[in-house]
């Protein structure tokens, strides 16, 4: 069976690269800061700081423990230095959701214990003050606005 990979493309995304699969065929995680693009596999979080957090699952309620890497962490790598004005989430089949500033944001790639499994191998999970937890599946890009 083929394994599909990172590939030039021809249309499309200006640095050539169109965003595809690990060796492992798991999705890499795309941050975006300022026009400029990151990009995040597994190996890559493993290396960072880890946070573990316990969040509701909202399709069936049932909580579950998560490990992931702080957003913070991710734009360090980065090198950017303006940071977290307004942040938009590409999640699920082609959904978005926009946070506001001053939310702690955590990317996930493990829950209970296990690696999330599935094409899109990342969950991120909001704590927006004054409001609970919001969990989104299958994140695919992190786009920050200054």
């Amino acid at each position: 069976m083929l394994q599909p990979t990172a590939q030039a493309q021809r249309h499309g995304r200006p640095d050539g690269l169109q965003l595809g699969y690990t060796h492992d065929s798991t999705l890499l995680l795309e941050v975006q800061v300022d026009k400029n693009r990151y990009y995040f596999g597994e190996p890559d979080l493993r290396k960072m700081t880890r946070y573990s957090i316990s969040a509701a699952d909202p399709l069936d309620g049932r909580m579950h423990a998560f490990e992931g890497v702080d957003l913070e962490e991710l734009t360090r790598k980065t090198r950017a230095l303006a940071l977290l004005g307004s942040i938009e989430v590409s999640f699920g089949k082609r959904q978005k959701f926009s946070l506001p500033s001053g939310s702690d944001l955590i990317v996930l790639d493990v829950m209970d214990r296990n690696k999330i499994q599935g094409h899109v191998p990342y969950y991120l999970v909001a704590r927006i003050p004054g409001r609970s937890d919001l969990l989104l599946k299958e994140v695919t890009c992190i786009t920050i606005f200054p």
